[in-house]
């Protein structure tokens, strides 16, 4: 973690549960050592400028699950577009993007499914990283579990601050 981005995790471990889905569309089965071919999902995410120790920040929150619990090793990134239309281009390089593992300590006694499967989502983006405000009226975000399934895009409006309705 660095310190310009910041992931702030709450875990609920647990157990690894073997899966009966088929792969995504542009995933593979990597081999016996996966938790399952579940894709995690991202729910109540939102979007929106604040401060981090006085400097401008997006902060992103939701929520991220994965049915087979194979969040313990995570990617996640964004791309923006200045267009609020419900769609975000994911063409170029994303605008974002993080790694997390949270095997740690417990790598060894966990195994190949590190059982990772639900965690509170809080992504703070200095806003120097990021094209000018004004270019940025939406956001996509996706998140890449350990066995490399991406959930699906999730654009969001970016809004002015923590306004419900937005």
């Amino acid at each position: 973690m660095t310190s310009l981005r910041t992931i702030a995790v709450a875990l609920l471990l647990v157990g690894c549960a073997a899966s009966d889905a088929s792969p995504r569309a542009g995933t593979a089965d990597t081999g016996a050592d996966t938790c399952g071919m579940h894709a995690p999902e991202v729910h109540g995410a939102r979007a929106w400028w604040g401060s981090a120790d006085d400097e401008p920040v997006l902060v992103i929150t939701g929520v991220v699950e994965d049915r087979d619990g194979d969040l313990h090793e995570a990617t996640f990134e964004a791309w923006c577009d200045d267009v609020p239309d419900g769609r975000v281009a994911t063409d170029d390089t994303p605008v974002y993007q993080s790694a997390l593992d949270l095997t740690g300590d417990r790598a060894d006694a966990a195994g190949p499914c590190d059982a990772v499967a639900s965690y509170p989502l809080l992504l703070t983006i200095p806003a120097a990283a990021l094209p000018p405000r004004r270019d940025l009226k939406e956001l996509g975000l996706h998140v890449v579990d350990a066995d490399g399934h991406a959930s699906d895009l999730i654009v969001r409006k970016v809004c002015s601050g923590m306004d419900r309705d937005c």
